[in-house]
C-alpha cells in the first residue's frame, strides 16, 4: 500500500509586508523534494484532472521553493501588500510522485500611518 506524506505546515510570523513559516513531513517513505506556493487564492484543488500534484496546482500560484533538502523545512517571504490575504501550500512529494500537502492563509497586518505625519498634514 502505498503512504501518502503527512505535511504539517506552521506560520510563525505575520507583518504587513513579510510572512515566516516552516513545516514537516511524517509518513513518507521515499522522500523526493518539497514545493512550496504563495498565491492571492486558494492553490490546491484535489478536484482537478490529473493525478500528479502539478495537475492540481492553481495558475496564479508563485512557486517559492523546490528542494531534495527534507532538512530545509523554513522560509521567509518579504514584499507582500499590507492588509492582503495569502495562501500558502507546502507540498512533499516521493520519488513515485505520491504526495500530500498543507495549505493555509493569513492575512498580512494593515500598515499604520505614522501619526506624526498624520497630525502636520492637518495644519
Amino acid at each position: 500500500k502505498q503512504t501518502t506524506p503527512k505535511v504539517s505546515l506552521k506560520i510563525d510570523q505575520v507583518t504587513s509586508d513579510s510572512v515566516d513559516f516552516h513545516w514537516g513531513v511524517t509518513n513518507t517513505s521515499h522522500f523526493g523534494r518539497f514545493k512550496v506556493y504563495i498565491s492571492k487564492s486558494p492553490i490546491v484543488d484535489m478536484f482537478r484532472d490529473g493525478v500528479t500534484y502539478d495537475k492540481k496546482i492553481s495558475g496564479e500560484a508563485k512557486l517559492l521553493v523546490s528542494t531534495q533538502n527534507i532538512r530545509n523545512t523554513y522560509h521567509r517571504v518579504n514584499n507582500l501588500e499590507s492588509g492582503t490575504t495569502y495562501y500558502i501550500v507546502v507540498i512533499s512529494i516521493e520519488r513515485n510522485q505520491v504526495f500530500g500537502y498543507s495549505e493555509m492563509s493569513f492575512e498580512t497586518l494593515v500598515e499604520l500611518e505614522d501619526e506624526d505625519e498624520l497630525s502636520e498634514s492637518t495644519i
